[in-house]
Order: C-alpha cells, then sequence, then structure tokens
C-alpha cells in the first residue's frame, strides 16, 4: 500500500515537471499585452506625428506668409519716397507705418499684417529700415524682422547731356549744375543761381570740351580758335567764375585768378574739367542708368500700368491712387512724347520754413525717341530721354534731374532742385537691399 502510494506521487512530480502548458498560456498573455502595448504606442506615434505634422505645416505657412509680408514691404519701399515713413511708427494716414494698425495683407497661404519702422531717415545716400511683420495661417502665427538699407540707383544728379547743349531764351537753372562731356554753348542764355544742395557747390556750367557764349550748330573740337570761349584767353573768366572746362586751368593772379578766387561761396581754385572729373567726382556713366536699371524701372513701370508704345501722354495719374509713379516711354526713333499739363498735379509745393513735405514725383523715361516739355507744364522728379533730344521750352518747371543725349533750352524755362530734393530720392529709382533677418519667435 505505502509503495503504491509512493509510486503515485512519483507519477504527479514528474507530470507536473513535464506539464508546459501553463507556461504557454502566461507566454501567450504576455506576448498579446506586448503586442497591444506596442500598438498603443504606434497609434500614439502616428497620432502626434500627424499633429506635429499639421503643426508644422501651419508653421511653415504662417512663416511663408510672414516672409511674404517682407517681400511686399521691400516692394513699398522700392517704389515711394522714403519722407512717406518719416511719420513712423505712428503714420495716421500711412499703414506701413503705423505699428499699431499696420498694412493688411492676404496671400494664397495666409495673411500677413506689416509695418516698417524708420531706424536711419533716408539721405542723400541711404537710409535704414526694419521691417516688422507677422504672418497667420489657421491657428499658426509667425514674426520675423528684416533690416534693409534703402539707397538710390547710381546715377548723375544735376542736368547732365551727352552731347551738345543748345541754349536760347532766358532760361534758369536754380541751384543745379549742369553737366557735358561736349561743349556747352550760348552761355550766356542760361541763368544760374543758388548753391546746388546736392554737391554743395555753387551752380554752374561744367563741360568736358568747352564753355562759349557763341552759338555754334555743332561743337568743335577745340576751343582755341573760339574767341568767345570763356577761357580762352584766361583761366578765369569773371562774369562766370564757377563754369569749368577742359581750356581752364589753376587761378593765379598772372591770369586774373583774384576775381574767381574771391568770388562768393567758391569752392576750386581752379576752372579746369575733364572727362575724368565728370566721370569720377560727378558719377557720369553713359545713358545715365545701366541697363540693368533701365530694365528694373520697364518692369515696374509694366507692373505699375505705366509702361507705354506710344506717345499719348496719361491725363489719369493723381498722386493719390499713384505717388511716385515710372511713366516708361518705349518708342521709335524720330517718335516725340510731348509733355503739357498732364502732370500738373506732380508739380513741387513749396517747403515751410524749416522742414520738408511729401512731395509725389514721377520718373520719366523716353526710350528711342524725343521728349518735349511745353510752356504750361510742371512736374517734380527724374527724367532720362538717353537717345534722344530733350526741348525744354517756354516757362516750364521741373524740380528735379535731367539726363539725356542732347538738350534745347528756350524761352524762361525754369529747372532746379531743393534742399529737400536732394535729400529724399523719389521712389521707384531706390535699391532696396536685405541686410540683417531675425524670426522673432524663434
Amino acid at each position: 500500500m505505502k509503495a503504491q502510494l509512493m509510486r503515485d506521487k512519483t507519477m504527479l512530480l514528474r507530470r507536473v515537471r513535464t506539464d508546459e502548458s501553463g507556461i504557454a498560456l502566461v507566454s501567450v498573455i504576455m506576448v498579446v499585452a506586448m503586442l497591444t502595448a506596442l500598438g498603443v504606442l504606434m497609434v500614439e506615434v502616428s497620432t502626434r506625428n500627424l499633429t506635429n505634422s499639421s503643426a508644422d505645416r501651419v508653421a511653415t505657412s504662417s512663416l511663408g506668409a510672414a516672409e511674404a509680408g517682407v517681400a511686399a514691404a521691400e516692394g513699398y519701399l522700392n517704389n515711394v519716397n522714403p519722407q512717406l515713413l518719416s511719420c513712423s511708427p505712428s503714420c495716421t494716414t500711412n499703414p506701413w507705418g503705423n505699428s499699431a494698425s499696420p498694412q493688411s495683407l492676404t496671400f494664397p497661404n495666409g495673411s500677413a499684417t506689416v509695418w516698417i519702422e524708420t531706424v536711419a531717415g533716408f539721405s542723400q545716400r541711404s537710409g535704414t529700415y526694419k521691417i516688422h511683420s507677422v504672418g497667420r495661417q489657421a491657428t499658426g502665427v509667425r514674426t520675423v524682422e528684416q533690416t534693409v538699407v534703402v539707397t538710390p540707383f547710381n546715377f548723375p544728379i544735376g542736368i547732365y547731356i551727352d552731347n551738345k547743349l543748345n541754349n536760347g531764351g532766358t532760361a534758369s537753372v536754380t541751384n543745379e549744375s549742369v553737366f557735358s562731356q561736349d561743349c556747352i554753348d550760348s552761355r550766356g542764355h542760361l541763368n544760374f543761381a543758388g548753391i546746388d544742395p546736392y554737391y554743395n557747390i555753387p551752380a554752374a556750367a561744367h563741360s568736358a570740351k568747352y564753355v562759349t557764349t557763341k552759338n555754334w550748330n555743332s561743337c568743335p573740337s577745340s576751343g582755341s580758335s573760339d574767341s568767345q570761349a570763356l577761357h580762352g584767353s584766361s583761366f578765369c573768366n569773371a562774369t562766370y567764375p564757377y563754369d569749368q572746362d577742359s581750356m581752364g586751368g589753376v587761378f593765379s593772379s598772372a591770369a586774373n585768378g583774384a576775381s574767381c578766387s574771391g568770388a562768393a561761396n567758391q569752392y576750386t581754385s581752379t576752372s579746369s574739367f575733364t572727362y575724368q572729373n565728370l566721370v569720377n567726382d560727378y558719377g557720369y556713366q553713359p545713358k545715365g542708368l545701366t541697363d540693368e536699371q533701365y530694365a528694373a524701372l520697364k518692369a515696374r513701370a509694366q507692373a505699375q500700368g505705366t509702361y507705354y508704345t506710344t506717345t499719348s501722354i496719361p491725363t489719369n495719374l493723381s498722386p493719390t491712387t499713384q505717388y511716385d509713379p515710372i511713366l516708361y516711354f518705349d518708342v521709335n526713333a524720330g517718335d516725340t512724347v510731348t509733355l503739357q499739363n498732364e502732370l500738373a498735379a506732380y508739380a513741387y509745393q513749396s517747403d515751410p520754413a524749416g522742414s520738408c513735405i511729401q512731395h509725389p514725383a514721377v520718373v520719366l523715361i523716353v526710350r528711342g525717341g524725343d521728349l518735349k516739355i511745353t510752356s504750361n507744364a510742371a512736374l517734380t522728379g527724374p527724367i532720362f530721354v538717353p537717345e534722344g533730344t530733350i526741348t525744354y521750352a517756354g516757362g516750364a518747371n521741373l524740380v528735379g534731374t535731367i539726363w539725356a543725349a542732347n538738350m534745347t533750352i528756350s524761352g524762361n524755362a525754369n529747372v532746379g532742385l531743393t534742399a529737400c530734393y536732394a535729400a529724399a530720392t523719389p521712389g521707384g529709382i531706390l535699391n532696396v537691399n536685405p541686410t540683417k533677418f531675425r524670426e522673432v519667435d524663434r
């Protein structure tokens, strides 16, 4: 009996040792638990990835909208007079300069609010501005800042004539200088007055050939046989003490130099002027602007709807809708664009004493043909006629600069600069150069 009981216990122990059905069940339960946990984790990760991906898309879109706002502000700076931002950050009528109520913009990938801070106001050479742009897309918001330096196109400031300047009548040039690589004739018909505010010199005539009171049909290659050449017999002409040409030289007492040396506001000790002076000292370049600059102005005019292939001047331009438009005429040789009073809304207004107000201006370009400005015309801004002749007649009045292949001035026309105009180059002929970029929220 006892022996049988011992055998039964031994068999039971062996069965327990070799029976693995319980372990398998535990293993299955553990594997199921692990797979369940892994599945939950994968769902969580996928959900988070989808959420993060959506957030990234929103953030990227809002950043893109903010950067688009910066680009729009740079375009604004390219095309307006920087004086419009002198009231920033609290401009009441210009949202581009209002931090409290900035410019609102809408794009395909979102929207942006943008305003421009004046860091260093525009002077003759440059101005520094900081663009603040907040981009939005759905729930995403990104804020960026872009500092830019605004500089004028590198072009001559004054009246520049590539070839001959013909003078007649009693035309006046006020606070501005005339430059030519050819001769300047009929000097007695050209009346200068004041100080050129851009170069801080007395307004005068500067020729890389020579200046004469004679009326030539074409300028002789040399003035040695011209008895009316200003510096044919003396380096100083007391009537025109500030004029310079290739026949001039250093003032000396033996050559009546005392009269020129002692002239009020005299800025030089010589009446000599060469082509190198024209280029190095006063920025002369063929056609006034480079081909790239003309191409940029053409593109801007096309974007503004002020690019023309006919000679008709538009009559619907107004500073309230186009503050500094670029009028670009692409016409044939021999065609003449005639300006009467179509741009009278852009005539220069007097500045209050001690301050500069905002002046709308027109960048006027005639390629291929000629430009005639009649007696009742008045406008503000630079004029470029690189292949043709500008005829400036009657009582026409221009505050600005001129670059032309040829020029004829007649009647009592007046052209000149003001200190305020010289200090703030009109829009349209500006470069915007980005410097420092910052993501404010990163």
